[in-house]
């Protein structure tokens, strides 16, 4: 799988990494051979370019006139959304062979994505792949056809698609569920397709024993104020200090206290001694007015209105035992 960034029209290293392939890591085409290649194309911001309801075609040659182009060919859209296309480049044309003829070169290739609905063409990559020449024998070229092998670009493409699997209860009727009645399955490659694999028994296990019976479990709590159960109580209350409770494989109608006996736990404390008497307090009163030529104090009672003295005697927030 190749990657190009749109931004730039160049190949990068992978969809995460927008480094700048190296010359050497680029696409190769080889004369009499067609040519398979996979390439995603990518935002500069790393999502998949959209192909949706375009078409995309690729243009190879050892300059960039038309006349001298040296292989054209539609790219087959595999995902849209995720901007993967596969292109075949036939490289048996006589022009691709003049091109190469006398050694190999480094060729120009170019892939330009036309959006449905006649908008504008959108040029997606112009950069730079080797086009090679190689040794004919004196039997001629081989025929044209298809190639009877996969290349890489191929195989990766195929491994990664992964498998799709069937399931079926009678080896006959099949789904895509399992569901849990099925004990056959079969499988092939979601690229690939075709036909079915051989159909594989699904090995289950022997089925168990079943377990004993469950048991019922009633739980009763009561409580009271002492050990012996008195103020015997379903209902939980500071003055009863004292749990108890008891476990019945069957309801018991009538609880009384005596199923209780020997059970009882103290949960509550004893409240704790008083505290020792505090000192005698002091009383306090407020200086309502004071003269400082006689000395003369007045205290402000509870029940005293607080006036301003007109006759020049200071009045001071004074507290005093």
């Amino acid at each position: 799988m190749f990657y190009v960034n749109i931004e730039s029209g160049l190949f990068v290293k992978t969809a995460e990494n927008f480094e700048n392939l190296p010359n050497s890591q680029k696409p190769v085409f080889v004369c009499n051979s067609v040519a398979v290649i996979d390439i995603t194309f990518l935002n500069s911001d790393k999502t998949p370019f959209d192909l949706t309801g375009g078409e995309i075609v690729l243009a190879l040659d050892k300059d960039f006139f038309p006349e001298t182009l040296s292989s054209s060919a539609t790219g087959t859209i595999i995902d849209p959304s995720a901007g993967h296309v596969r292109f075949e480049a036939n490289c048996r044309t006589g022009r691709f062979k003049q091109n190469v003829q006398n050694d190999a070169t480094t060729g120009k290739m170019e892939a330009t994505f036309y959006p449905a609905g006649g908008e504008s063409e959108i040029v997606l990559l112009q950069d730079v792949a080797q086009m090679k020449s190689r040794v004919l024998n004196d039997q001629g070229s081989p025929e044209t056809g298809d190639p009877d092998y996969y290349s890489a670009a191929q195989i990766d493409a195929i491994m990664n698609a992964g498998d799709e699997y069937e399931f079926s209860a009678d080896g006959e009727s099949w789904h895509s569920t399992q569901t849990e009645s099925d004990i056959y399955i079969r499988s092939r490659n979601k690229s690939v397709g075709g036909e079915w694999s051989d159909t594989i028994h699904i090995p289950s296990g022997k089925k168990g024993d079943d377990g004993d019976d469950g048991t019922s479990d009633y739980c009763y709590v009561r409580y009271a104020s002492n050990s012996s159960g008195a103020d015997f109580s379903a209902t939980p209350s500071d003055l009863l200090k004292y749990r108890a409770e008891i476990h019945s494989q069957s309801e018991i109608a009538n609880v009384t206290s005596d199923l209780f006996t020997g059970k009882w736990v103290k949960y509550i404390g004893d409240d704790g001694e008083d505290g020792a008497s505090g000192s005698v307090g002091i009383t306090l009163g407020i200086i309502k007015s004071y003269d400082p030529e006689t000395g003369t104090v007045s205290v402000q009672d509870a029940n005293d209105d607080w006036t301003e003295n007109t006759s020049g005697t200071l009045h001071e927030n004074v507290i005093v035992p």
